[in-house]
């Protein structure tokens, strides 16, 4: 369960939660909580039955998130801007995985457009070898991408869609 910034955890909903562990189920909660002598904070919070002398008891672990949730907006906001940058810039960007084939993982317009083909996911569909006129010239470029870590100052012949 997850409660964002500004909505309580509504207290039937505690309770269900704590009812729920008490089934002998494990229980993750996540909730933004607003103390009233301090910093709002996101906790994570995990409930799990546990059966000792006593009888059935819950065990309740609350941890501070809030770091761990900055980083992952943070990173979202940073996928955000590279995702705008490469949809709108008018230059060929792709990402691809080694190999002497290669899929392709990402393609902007730009590069769809350049190559000729209809859509983003007909691209795709492609290996980055299907791009290349000489085969051979594939296996080399990839051989000096894995020596190098990069690969500049190189001249390629690839072709359009036929």
């Amino acid at each position: 369960m997850l409660y964002p910034p500004g909505n309580k955890i509504p207290e039937q909903e505690f309770i269900d939660a704590f009812e729920h562990a008490l089934k002998g189920n494990n229980v993750n909660i996540e909730a933004f909580i607003h103390p009233e002598n301090g910093e709002e904070r996101w906790v994570e919070i995990n409930m799990t039955r546990v059966n000792i002398d006593a009888g059935d008891m819950i065990i309740g672990v609350a941890r501070d998130i809030s770091e761990r949730k900055k980083a992952g907006e943070l990173l979202r906001c940073s996928e955000e801007k590279y995702r705008t940058l490469t949809e709108n810039v008018n230059v060929g960007v792709y990402r691809n995985t080694p190999g002497p084939q290669g899929k392709f993982i990402e393609a902007n317009p730009t590069i769809v457009k350049m190559f000729g083909y209809e859509s983003r996911d007909e691209f795709l569909s492609l290996s980055v070898a299907d791009l290349y006129e000489h085969t051979e010239d594939r296996k080399k470029f990839n051989q000096k991408m894995m020596a190098q870590g990069y690969v500049k100052n190189e001249e390629l012949y690839l072709q359009k869609k036929g």
